[in-house]
């Protein structure tokens, strides 16, 4: 799920090029991380979306393929960043039934300023 970030034409593609390179490249970190994961016999899914409420999207795809369970990166955004930007993981666990895992790498957070730099 992803909206073009607002400089993406300043590369000279068009909003579908753009969107292709950022799908193209979600899918090869998707691919490079998942294929490192036992997976135990679990089915994962891939897909993306543009333009549409992120977490409300999710929740129809999960709700279609009757998933056990999400597991979801997290940018460790502070309260008051996800009051600013929003919070898809806080959307999704808000809006399923099943359990959602949030990911976090220890290393990224983004603050009120950062936040306010970002949009």
């Amino acid at each position: 799920m992803f909206d073009l970030p607002s400089g993406y034409y300043k590369t000279g593609k068009t909003e579908d090029e753009f969107g292709k390179v950022m799908r193209d490249h979600a899918r090869k970190h998707f691919e490079k991380f998942i294929k490192d994961v036992d997976l135990c016999g679990q089915q994962v899914s891939f897909f993306t979306r543009r333009g549409e409420n992120v977490s409300r999207a999710l929740a129809k795809a999960v709700a279609r393929r009757e998933s056990n369970l999400v597991v979801i990166g997290a940018r460790g955004r502070s309260s008051v960043a996800a009051l600013v930007l929003g919070s898809v993981t806080e959307g999704l666990i808000r809006r399923l039934r099943i359990p959602v895992l949030a990911v976090k790498d220890k290393s990224e957070s983004l603050g009120i300023l950062e936040a306010i730099l970002e949009l």
